[in-house]
Parts: structure tokens; C-alpha cells; sequence
């Protein structure tokens, strides 16, 4: 529902048109994250992932209550921003422990599981909060969420364990990844610039921004968006181990990649080309 909260919102540029205006909170939090990741696994190395997510606790709480009393967009979008630093610091630390915990054989599957319980989360809070988007208030939702990331950083506290820091006094800039000879490698650029982007493009663009927006000129309740929402989490959740599996047994990483962006194209098209509640399911799913 953040396009419909940002769209209520008070607009003090009236000069932008509302299709500009609700995507700015988006295009921050994206930013942000953009800005911040290359940074993460440096920090987390150098404070461990323990340190880190627990550090990341604080700008992600602050932008929950700060959603919670914005009144104007540049608000929304200010606490947006901040609060992709968070999701950064946090997904890119727990991605390290758990490479850092686990054997070498294991990692895919491992992966596979966290990518599980990550858009599980999502799936869950996605369907929740359109519901009680719809009976407490929006505004309230944000409440709530800043609550639930207040008891996850008191569980990391008490049961992540420290992991000592591997860069030994040695900053961000000796454990920097050289980006563009990682790039020089064709087969991983295509991976890249093929699939990944244009997933994450995909995510973004769709399902966060235009699928709320579609349904709500279509007549339906946050409370419904919301369950449309989360069919898509349910399907990562479902079938990202699946593909973790399916590398471990000898199917190339490619095929995987090619059938899914297959697939997302197609459902995609039952959207573009009549638009309606049943279509927008069905793009959503795919």
C-alpha cells in the first residue's frame, strides 16, 4: 500500500505529475541500497555481522516510526531512503554469516534456505500488513513494524553468535571486490545484466509500484492487494530452495535462469494485455 499512503500524502511540488510523486519513495529506497551495499561486506567484515546487523537495527526503526508521523511525500521518501541502508546493512550481513557458517558444499542450499526465510518474512508481512492496512490504518502498520524490528535485534543480541572480524584492522578499501574484472567474465556480466537487473527491475517497478496501483483503479481493497502481493513471496519461498537443489544436482545454473526469465516474461504479458484482477494474479504468480 506505499504507493496509496504516498499518494494521500500532503504534496508540496505540485509541479510533478503523481505518477512521478509516488515512485520517488521507491526510487530513494532503491537508491539507497545502490549507494550502501558495496559498503555492507567491508563493515561486515570489519565488525562482524553480528555487530552489524545490530547497528542496522537503528536506522530501520527510525524509519518505521518516522513513516509512522510523516505527513508530506518528501518525508515518506526521506525515511524510504534510510530505510533501504537498513535493508542493505541487513540482508548483505546475514548473507555473510551464513557463508561464513556454513561448509563450501552446503552453501547453495544454505542460501536457498535463507532466500526462503527472507521473502517468507515478506510474504507474511506483506499479506498482514495490507489487512491491517485496511482495519487499523495505514499509518499504524508502520507502528508495528518498527516493534517487530525491535524484538528481531533483541533476538540477534541473545542468539546470534559473535563472529570475530577477519579484516584485522585492514578497512574497506583491502576488502573491496574488484568489480570490473569480475565484469571482464562474460558468462557472469550476462548473469548480470540479463537476469539479475532486469529481475530486480521487474520487482521493483511491478510489484512494488505498479501492481498496487493497478488494482486500486480496478476496485480492490489494500486488504486484497496485499493477498495478491504475497502469492509472488510464496512462490520464491516455494520454489527458491528448488532451484539451489537443482544446481547441486548437475542442471547448469543457466537453464534455471533462462526458464525463469521465461516464464516472468510471459505471465507478465497476461497483465499487459488486458488488465484485471484475474491477470494481474496470474502476472504476479509468474
Amino acid at each position: 500500500f506505499m504507493p496509496l499512503y504516498t499518494r494521500a500524502a500532503h504534496n508540496p511540488f505540485p509541479w510533478l505529475s503523481e505518477t512521478v510523486l509516488i515512485s520517488l519513495p521507491l526510487a530513494g529506497y532503491l537508491l539507497a541500497i545502490v549507494l550502501v551495499s558495496p559498503f555492507a561486506r567491508p563493515l561486515a567484515r570489519w565488525l562482524g555481522p553480528r555487530r552489524l546487523l545490530i547497528l542496522a537495527a537503528a536506522p530501520t526503526i527510525a524509519a518505521h516510526l518516522w513513516l509512522y508521523w510523516a505527513t508530506s511525500v518528501p518525508e515518506i521518501v526521506a525515511s524510504r531512503t534510510m530505510l533501504g541502508v537498513g535493508y542493505a546493512f541487513v540482508t548483505l550481513a546475514c548473507q555473510d554469516y551464513v557463508i561464513d557458517n556454513t561448509p563450501r558444499d552446503e552453501r547453495d542450499r544454505s542460501l536457498g534456505m535463507f532466500s526462503t526465510v527472507l521473502f517468507g518474512g515478506i510474504f507474511c508481512g506483506t499479506a498482514l500488513g495490507g489487512v491491517l492496512a485496511d482495519r487499523l490504518g495505514q499509518s499504524n502498520v508502520f507502528l508495528l513494524s518498527a516493534t517487530f524490528v525491535l524484538i528481531s535485534t533483541l533476538l540477534i543480541f541473545s542468539l546470534v553468535a559473535d563472529t570475530a572480524s577477519r579484516g584485522g584492522g585492514i578497512r574497506a578499501k583491502a576488502a573491496r571486490p574488484p568489480l570490473l574484472a569480475v565484469l571482464r567474465n562474460w558468462h557472469f556480466a550476462a548473469l548480470v545484466f540479463g537476469i539479475a537487473i532486469p529481475g530486480n527491475v521487474c520487482l521493483q517497478a511491478f510489484i512494488s509500484y505498479l501492481v498496487a496501483l493497478t488494482l486500486d483503479s480496478l476496485g480492490a481493497s489494500p486488504a486484497d492487494i496485499g493477498r495478491t502481493l504475497m502469492v509472488y513471496f510464496l512462490a520464491i519461498a516455494l520454489v527458491g530452495p528448488l532451484a539451489g537443489r537443482a544446481a547441486e544436482r548437475g542442471i547448469p545454473v543457466s537453464a534455471v535462469a533462462l526458464s525463469g526469465g521465461l516464464l516472468c516474461g510471459i505471465s507478465l504479458l497476461t497483465g499487459a494485455i488486458q488488465p484485471s484482477e484475474i491477470t494481474i494474479f496470474l502476472a504476479v504468480l509468474g
